[in-house]
């Protein structure tokens, strides 16, 4: 197996398409498929604020996501974390070791890449990025 693809997810509706296509190229190349949540206590996963958000919490909000994806392609091998930090800088390093990046469009700022911004996107990454609108 070679390089995963990485797969950016949020909480958002377009985090769960970006989930979608990443499993579709993933499967395509034959390449395992990495999903990651970066977050923190402001930028929390989803709309809502809970003052209460532990790791444990988020975690499960990201396997509960990944889950459909498992069942529709069980041959592909999907892991999944939920790192704390600023969700650029955690992603933008997990792609350093990555064929491909997929992101989406952020709902928290309806109409732009909301965390994604293109200066992360273009200087940072240093991998193919796929934008899933």
């Amino acid at each position: 197996m070679g390089e995963p693809i990485v797969a950016a997810w949020s909480g958002s509706d377009a985090s769960a398409r970006v989930l979608d296509v990443a499993a579709e190229l993933a499967e395509q190349r034959g390449a395992p498929l990495r999903v990651l949540l970066g977050w923190d206590f402001i930028d929390q996963p989803g709309s809502g604020f809970d003052p209460e958000i532990t790791p444990e919490k988020v975690q499960h909000l990201l396997d509960a996501a990944v889950a459909p994806v498992r069942e529709r392609h069980p041959g592909l091998v999907i892991t999944c974390e939920a790192k704390m930090g600023w969700a650029p800088a955690v992603v933008c390093e997990a792609a350093e070791s990555a064929a491909l990046l997929v992101v989406g469009r952020s709902t928290k700022t309806e109409g732009h890449f909301g965390d994604w911004s293109p200066d992360v996107l273009v200087r940072r990454v240093r991998v193919p990025v796929v934008y899933v609108p």
